[in-house]
């Protein structure tokens, strides 16, 4: 005697339909679409925010310096830097002006015994930050950057 073993396929084990899984695809299409260009824009402004750091920096040192010289200090070595422009990395390291790793090239412009201004210019990767540019700081307190969008940079 032979025995049908019949069995009955349910629905749990057909898998996903082509429906389903085009929905998920367009999901998943539409928050990337939203979201690394929100993730790079995150990115930037941090990497933005490392500069601000040195920058400060630089203005807190050249007010010592003219608290002690009558003078503001005319290139970066008077201020304790190895060279008149350096490279920051995003971490916040000091690096060379011209590496690889370097996502603002700090230096003075602008010097005179009584004014200056101290430059974060974007190279490398960050070079693509046209929101902000390059930011700066003056002696008299002037915040700026010259990107499209130097209004949201400070």
């Amino acid at each position: 005697m032979k025995h049908r073993h019949t069995k009955t396929i349910s629905k749990c084990d057909k898998g996903f339909s082509l429906i389903e899984l085009l929905v998920v695809l367009a999901i998943v299409a539409i928050l990337t679409v939203v979201g690394v260009p929100s993730y790079s824009d995150h990115v930037r402004a941090q990497k933005r925010n490392v500069s601000k750091v040195h920058l400060l920096d630089i203005v807190s040192r050249q007010n010592q310096y003219l608290a002690d010289n009558r003078q503001y200090a005319s290139n970066l070595t008077f201020l304790g830097f190895s060279n008149e422009t350096y490279g920051i990395t995003k971490n916040g390291k000091h690096t060379a002006a011209d590496s690889t790793d370097a996502i603002y090239v700090i230096s003075l412009g602008n010097t005179s015994n009584y004014t200056y201004s101290v430059v974060a210019t974007p190279v490398n990767q960050q070079s693509q930050d046209n929101g902000c540019g390059t930011l700066s700081i003056t002696s008299g307190g002037l915040h700026s950057a010259s990107g499209d969008n130097a209004y949201s940079c400070w």
